[in-house]
């Protein structure tokens, strides 16, 4: 018995009841619970079943000394020792006020108070950078290589330099022979122009390995005895474009060529395709060219006289076009990844965690959102 008493000595305590003075004898209190006064070898039974009441008669507290009491609503301290500011708290107040009796709480409340107001200024600070940038609607560009298996040659527009002076075709194919001759056409009010693998509806030349192993080849002659005696130069301009029409004049002019090509010697053009996606869903695409020759050895032999026959070699450097993407230079995702950013340094929390809390505070009550911050 005697052990059993130490013991529980935080917990329970011996009183004497009320009735001693009239010679009835001590009762055994616990929690304002009277034991029964015989079997008292019952006493460790009753005093655990006692514990098991919970909430009931009391919360099982620590304090500043380390040892456990029960304290109930305006009850007795439970024979604890020493003075507890937890039982306080709860008695007077009736919330659980650990954390101002504990400084390992206490620190984490100032932690987390410190975090919270980091996190607003950087909020707001970001909302206030942020948020002009995507009212301006402002645009940044990103630029990406794309590998293709294949690809369709641009239209291809030659025009005699002299204007009313027609071209006359020689030849037309590929570098190797393999190839027929694209499609083509004089332009309505170009006379002295020749498009080819162009207009909307037709059937494009497509090259499906990169060099000359898959060109087109043009021998056109200049006629340069049409000429007029005012001409200062003699060749032709060379025109990359996409699929147009000549008649609605969606075709580009053609002073607005950038290559030109000599007679007398043979000229190949390396040709690689930008296509731009911007961001209304519009998609345009443009070809580039870089050109070199070769030497004229038996040049009027294979093609014709060196003076009025120019001769042209197009195929493509690489199967790869370059894709210019027109995005936004901030938009809402951005701003929301930021934000979110921010949040998980400061708390390492997402949204997830954050709907959690939230969904548990709503179902479960506010205690379920303190201790599940805690």
């Amino acid at each position: 018995m005697a052990r059993d008493r130490s013991l529980s000595s935080s917990s329970f305590s011996i009183m004497s009841s009320a009735g001693e003075e009239d010679g009835q004898g001590s009762a055994l209190l616990v929690d304002g619970v009277a034991a029964p006064e015989e079997g008292r070898g019952d006493e460790r039974a009753f005093r655990d079943s006692s514990l098991q009441r919970g909430g009931s008669s009391g919360r099982v507290q620590r304090d500043w000394s380390g040892r456990s009491g029960r304290s109930g609503r305006g009850g007795s301290n439970g024979g604890s020792s020493s003075f507890s500011y937890s039982s306080f708290w709860n008695a007077y107040f009736d919330c659980d006020c650990a954390l101002l009796s504990r400084p390992l709480s206490l620190l984490l409340l100032v932690l987390w108070a410190s975090g919270i107001i980091i996190f607003l200024v950087a909020i707001g600070e970001t909302l206030r950078t942020r948020l002009p940038l995507i009212a301006r609607n402002g645009t940044s560009t990103g630029v990406t290589v794309e590998p293709l298996e294949s690809m369709a040659f641009p239209a291809i527009t030659v025009c005699n330099v002299v204007k009313k002076v027609p071209l006359q075709e020689s030849y037309c194919g590929s570098y190797g022979g393999e190839k027929a001759c694209p499609e083509r056409h004089v332009p309505k009010g170009r006379p002295n122009c020749i498009s080819y693998n162009s207009g909307t509806g037709r059937a494009q030349v497509i090259a499906k390995k990169h060099g000359l192993a898959d060109s087109v080849m043009l021998v056109l002659r200049l006629q340069l005895d049409k000429y007029p005696a005012s001409a200062r130069f003699s060749g032709v301009h060379v025109q990359l474009h996409s699929q147009c029409s000549h008649t609605d004049g969606t075709c580009p002019s053609e002073l607005s060529a950038s290559l030109i090509s000599a007679p007398g010697a043979a000229r190949f053009f390396r040709i690689s395709k930008v296509a731009h996606h911007y961001n209304n869903g519009s998609q345009t695409e443009h070809f580039e060219a870089k050109d070199s020759d070769a030497g004229d050895h038996n040049f009027e032999a294979m093609f014709g006289p060196r003076k009025d026959t120019v001769v042209l070699v197009f195929y493509y450097a690489t199967l790869s076009q370059l894709l210019i993407r027109e995005l936004p230079k901030y938009s809402w995702l951005n701003l929301g990844a930021e934000m979110g950013g921010i949040m998980g340094l400061l708390f390492g929390v997402g949204i997830v965690n954050v709907t959690t809390w939230l969904l548990k505070a709503c179902f479960l009550g506010k205690h379920s959102l303190r201790h599940g911050l805690t």
